[in-house]
């Protein structure tokens, strides 16, 4: 229970954790056995909300550490393998809230061109990354200073009404996928105009 907390809805500064936050220190703070403890917060709660178990990661100066190294590439994902358990949505927009925009610790073109062109190259997406003529049109028009990433929700809305969480943000003004615009201020616009990349379109 050392590392279990209970998620504060505080958009990047949830996800900063320290052992005094920890469910087992609200449950010795509160003298009950922390299993007990969980139920009386999520009761507290009304059955809302989140425990968030960090497996990785949870001290923020070793992650700063980590995305310094000159070897590093950012990026997460296991293929959809966890959608009912986690939820990897808000990896860039956490990166540039919290290390950007709260943390001031890396440079905002710098960490862009680590979350477009390093990606693209290092896995041979070509035609992207970059804004540049003859390259696909793909655009975040971002407020950095309105961006903050939400508590994660659970919906029920795939094919075959399978669980799976969403993480929504806040300071996007606008996505532009292959010139037109997909997302206006967190609505979809109407538009369709992505493709999804196989390993014979990223080379195409």
């Amino acid at each position: 229970m050392e590392t279990v907390f209970v998620w504060q809805d505080q958009g990047v500064l949830s996800y900063e954790t320290t052992p005094e936050m920890s469910v087992a220190a609200m449950a010795a703070r509160r003298g009950v056995h922390p299993a007990e403890a969980m139920i009386d917060l999520m009761l507290e709660r009304e059955l809302r909300g989140f425990f968030y178990v960090p497996v990785f990661n949870q001290d923020m100066a070793v992650v700063e550490t980590l995305l310094r190294a000159p070897g590093s590439v950012i990026g997460l994902g296991d293929a959809g393998a966890h959608v009912g358990q986690t939820c990897d949505a808000g990896v860039a927009s956490f990166l540039l809230a919290y290390w950007v925009g709260h943390r001031r610790a890396f440079d905002l073109a710098e960490t862009v061109k680590r979350l477009t062109l390093d990606p693209a190259v290092l896995y041979g997406i070509r035609g992207r990354g970059l804004v540049q003529r003859g390259w696909y049109a793909d655009l975040n028009v971002i407020d950095l200073d309105r961006l903050a990433v939400h508590e994660p929700e659970v919906l029920d809305d795939f094919p075959t009404g399978a669980r799976h969480l969403v993480q929504r943000a806040d300071g996007y003004r606008a996505t532009i996928v292959n010139g037109a615009i997909l997302m206006r201020d967190g609505e979809h616009a109407g538009a369709f105009p992505g493709r999804v990349l196989t390993n014979e379109a990223a080379s195409a």
